[in-house]
This record gives C-alpha cells, sequence and structure tokens, in this order.
C-alpha cells in the first residue's frame, strides 16, 4: 500500500468518525431541545394554573371591597341623615327656648 493509499484511508477514517461524532451530537441536542421544551411547557402551564388562581382570588376580594363600599355608603347616607335629624331638633328645642324667654 502506497502512501497515498494509507493517507486517504485515514482521512476515510476520521471523516467516518466526524460523521458518527456529528451524528450523537444530532441526537443529543435534539434530546436536549425536547427536554427544555417540556420545561418550558410545565413552566407555562403553572404560571397560567397561578395566574387563574390569582385572578380568583383578586375577583373574590374585588366583590368583598364592592360589598364593603355598598355598606359604607349607606352607613354614611344613615350618618347624614341622623346629623340632620339632630340639628333640627337642635334648632326646634331652640326656638322653643326664644319663645319661653320672651
Amino acid at each position: 500500500m502506497s502512501r497515498t493509499d494509507e493517507l486517504l484511508r485515514e482521512i476515510r477514517d476520521e471523516l467516518e468518525a466526524a460523521r458518527a461524532d456529528r451524528e450523537v451530537t444530532r441526537e443529543a441536542q435534539a434530546a436536549l431541545v425536547h427536554d427544555v421544551r417540556e420545561f418550558v411547557r410545565e413552566v407555562a402551564n403553572r404560571v397560567e394554573r397561578a395566574s387563574r388562581e390569582q385572578t380568583r382570588a383578586v375577583d373574590g376580594l374585588t366583590a368583598k371591597v364592592g360589598k364593603l363600599t355598598a355598606v359604607l355608603v349607606d352607613l354614611h347616607a344613615e350618618a347624614l341623615a341622623q346629623r340632620e335629624g339632630l340639628l333640627r331638633i337642635i334648632d326646634w328645642m331652640r326656638k322653643g327656648d326664644d319663645a319661653d324667654s320672651s
């Protein structure tokens, strides 16, 4: 076998080894891509689930705040009405005192 044939055989062997390495690398990359996709999918699902739970919690709090606001509005209106009533009673009592002192 000539030196040229020997070198060509070495080159072919190296090319074949490089092809095999490349195939192993492709398989490893494909597995990694698959794992990353699964991880991202799981993270996205967890984030969506947490978002739905937070939305339900906020909706519940919003409803409670709305009810409390309505109660406060009613209490404020009642306080104003009672104040107005007390002021009328005071005015009525003053008129009575003015009539008695004359």
